[in-house]
């Protein structure tokens, strides 16, 4: 930043930069990625939104092309983008307010999307829309916005093959990358990065970021050699955000080297141009450079980071989500204001057992209304805090089973959150996809947590979507589950096998 004194932030002499357009983004204002608030009105509510989500995603099934960059079951993503376009158009905010929101460039990173990719999806919004609405007022607002959202979401330059996989793995990540990053090896990136061109464009930022995060300076070098943008923000996936203790975030590589103290990475991404703005002060708890930014461009208060694009990201979303107290209470004293994030940031902040930074946010006008089940059920004076301000651990009826009773991706038993959240009133009769928690919990081999849901009145004969009670459920289980001890202790307490007789 022109004429501020540069600041020493782990080791590293870092210029502060007030401009933002380094963190990429759709356009300069995120405002500009908005119809009018009118325009959900004109269109028709909530029924019309909903009618063209529908008939958007009646043509997707239909599509050879876009059909594979979606999820197998959509009727769940149905209800998400409704919600979407509902706050996007001018209706209820609650998507942005109360939803994890990365953004459009966070929400489909793990999917290669070309230019035709975008454009049949256009076609298909566009017929949809005409079937809901002929107000050339409404078409003339939405469209031109609707053709610029999608075709920012392009990340390759060709089209893809008839069955071609367009959704990435899990981790985002290409294993072998992560393999030469941990090794540190610059000449194993070189070669792979040769070998697959099309990686560097469509995974190249977060690579760089992990590499950043873990401390790999040669493996740094190399990415940088290979083009990836030193200031090009990322998020992590999250396996690497848990392992790393880090919130799933746009962060830039400057900002994972700083949180982490990787000064030999730090020293290196400064020499190639990397930028410290307000979001990687506020996000490392400088409150040197905070001060320093902010008498230089007050308006960096609330300014929304380019990179999360419709999302409103700001400043103190990124102090909340890294647990920084006294940068946000800087912040606060700055004007800042919670404004759609009020949910999300009390959410961060309670689930980490931050208290003071729960108490810091409620007091400057955050909401906990719309706060459903977390680990915040964990610490009984959070709980019992937000709990008392409306929090509600059924809200989304079932998804508090999702949490603790499934044993998907790999989750372990976590008999402590299962006790606290049915302790604060969650409903053992509740369905998560098809099932109770009961069928769940048993299938997935948690005693304790089966214990802990009988005990607290779950019906061991309960139905699912498949006229299955949960003794028929352990058929589906997986190997390493012991089935002979879940079998005897739901049988200890009446259970049955469909269609037998009580």
């Amino acid at each position: 930043m022109n004429g501020d004194a540069p600041l020493r932030v782990s080791g590293a002499q870092l210029a502060l930069q007030t401009r933002l357009d380094h963190r990429g983004g759709l356009v300069s204002s995120p405002a500009s990625l908005f119809p009018p608030r009118e325009t959900f009105a004109a269109l028709g509510g909530r029924e019309a939104v909903a009618r063209l989500v529908d008939g958007l995603y009646d043509r997707f099934e239909k599509d050879p092309v876009l059909r594979p960059a979606f999820s197998r079951d959509l009727s769940s993503e149905r209800e998400r983008v409704k919600r979407f376009f509902e706050a996007w158009l001018g209706g209820s905010p609650s998507y942005f307010g109360e939803a994890w929101s990365p953004g459009l460039h966070g929400r489909h990173g793990g999917i290669t999307i070309s230019r035709g990719m975008a454009g049949r999806w256009v076609k298909h919004f566009l017929d949809s829309l005409a079937q809901v609405s002929t107000d050339p007022s409404v078409v003339g607002a939405i469209k031109p916005l609707v053709a610029r959202l999608a075709m920012g979401l392009v990340n390759r330059s060709d089209e893809p093959a008839p069955g071609e996989r367009l959704r990435c793995s899990a981790t985002n990540a290409d294993p072998q990358f992560l393999r030469f990053i941990q090794r540190d090896d610059a000449a194993g990136i070189a070669t792979s990065a040769a070998a697959q061109p099309r990686l560097m464009q469509q995974q190249g930022a977060r690579l760089l970021l992990i590499a950043a995060i873990r401390g790999k300076p040669h493996a740094a070098e190399a990415l940088l050699q290979q083009g990836v943008d030193v200031n090009t923000p990322a998020m992590l996936p999250g396996g690497e955000a848990a392992i790393q203790n880090l919130p799933v975030l746009h962060i830039t590589p400057l900002c994972a080297a700083l949180a982490k103290n990787r000064v030999d990475v730090v020293n290196l991404l400064v020499e190639h141009g990397a930028q410290y703005d307000i979001f990687t002060a506020a996000f490392v708890g400088d409150l040197a450079a905070i001060r320093a930014l902010l008498d230089a461009a007050p308006g960096l208060t609330n300014a929304h980071d380019p990179a999360s694009d419709v999302a409103s990201i700001t400043p103190l979303t990124h102090a909340v989500d890294a647990g920084q107290f006294d940068a946000a209470k800087l912040l606060f004293e700055r004007g800042a204001n919670v404004g759609d994030n009020g949910v999300r940031l009390v959410r961060a902040a309670a689930n980490a057992a931050n208290e003071a930074l729960v108490e810091l946010l409620l007091e400057h006008g955050a909401s906990a209304a719309g706060i459903g089940p977390g680990n915040w059920v964990l610490f009984p004076s959070i709980a019992d805090s937000l709990i008392a301000r409306g929090a509600d651990v059924n809200r989304e009826p079932g998804k508090w089973i999702g949490l603790c009773c499934t044993g998907n991706s790999g989750h372990k038993e976590n008999a402590a959150l299962a006790n606290a959240l049915v302790q604060r009133g969650a409903d053992v009769a509740a369905i998560y996809k098809g099932r109770t928690a009961l069928h769940c919990a048993a299938k997935a081999g948690f005693i304790n947590i089966v214990t802990a849901l009988i005990e607290h009145g779950a019906n061991v004969n309960a139905l699912n979507s498949f006229q299955e009670t949960p003794l028929d459920d352990l058929n589906n289980a997986g190997r390493s589950i012991d089935s002979t001890a879940m079998r005897r202790l739901l049988t200890r307490h009446g259970a049955r096998r469909s269609g037998a007789q009580a």
